[in-house]
């Protein structure tokens, strides 16, 4: 039945482009597009006709119209606003018209406007329907690839060098991983290699490279997040690699990850995997 409704999902996302006018089985879909850091969804309107702060969404993200909305303040400012209601993860909030955009030059909010009241509901329902597919679909298929990982040993959901201190010098590491294994984690060692703005190796205490050894237990299915400070003694590294990692299990046994990158989660995915957790 899943498999039926987002094959009818596909049909309707790719049908909505040869329409002129919106139907009850329309499936609009926009981007947010806002400034340079994109903006907040908000559950309900408040005072003056501005939205609460709910939900901070980047530009780029995909948003599912549902129905729209025109706000009248009722206040001695008298200000009016034009919102469209939209899904994001399977809640229903709005946004400022001017904040999302669409693939092409049709009028939605007007053509949402001019549909029946039944029509309009039915619009609604079903887009809120099949947004929740879609969204459902999307988290799968994350935790999907994370499990996937199990066969190399682990998982690194997040993972970023950082400043120590603006006081002084020093440049540390964090890692949050997730241990797909069946089996428990004593040991995670980190091997890591820091270039500086010109692209060249900055060493530390004469070696290329840094390790850092991260101390379990670590069960299956679970996930730690770690942190270490001043890996390097200067504020010079830029960018870092990892280079490998030695997972060490309670059972003694050990398994070495030299292209870590192929277990490393992308930016976007986690993202959405840590923003559905809020």
């Amino acid at each position: 039945m899943k498999k039926i409704a987002l094959f009818v999902f596909m049909l309707n996302i790719s049908f909505v482009y040869s329409q002129k006018v919106v139907t009850d089985s329309t499936m609009v879909f926009g981007f947010v597009k806002n400034g340079t850091e994109g903006t907040y969804l908000g559950k309900a309107t408040i005072d003056y006709c501005m939205l609460s702060s709910d939900k901070k969404v980047d530009n780029g993200t995909i948003l599912f119209v549902t129905g729209i909305k025109h706000c009248i303040d009722k206040s001695i400012l008298k200000k009016e606003a034009d919102l469209y209601e939209v899904n994001y993860k399977g809640e229903k909030y709005y946004i400022d018209k001017g904040c999302i955009e669409f693939t092409d030059s049709i009028d939605y909010f007007n053509s949402i406007k001019n549909l029946s009241d039944e029509s309009y509901n039915k619009f609604n329902e079903n887009s809120t329907r099949l947004s929740k597919l879609y969204y459902l679909d999307k988290l799968s298929k994350i935790v999907k690839k994370i499990d996937s990982y199990k066969f190399k040993g682990l998982s690194i959901l997040h993972w970023n060098i950082f400043d120590v201190s603006e006081y002084t010098e020093g440049t540390g590491a964090k890692f949050e991983v997730y241990n797909p294994t069946a089996k428990t984690i004593k040991y995670i060692s980190f091997t890591l290699v820091g270039k500086n703005p010109v692209g060249d190796i900055v060493y530390k205490n004469k070696n290329p490279s840094v390790r850092v050894r991260a101390i379990g237990p670590l069960k299956p299915k679970d996930s730690a997040s770690y942190s270490f400070d001043y890996l390097w003694f200067t504020d010079l590294v830029e960018t870092a690699k990892i280079t490998s990692i030695l997972v060490t299990y309670m059972d003694g046994t050990t398994k070495l990850i030299d292209k870590p990158k192929s277990i490393e989660l992308s930016k976007e995915d986690y993202s959405y995997l840590k923003d559905d957790e809020n």
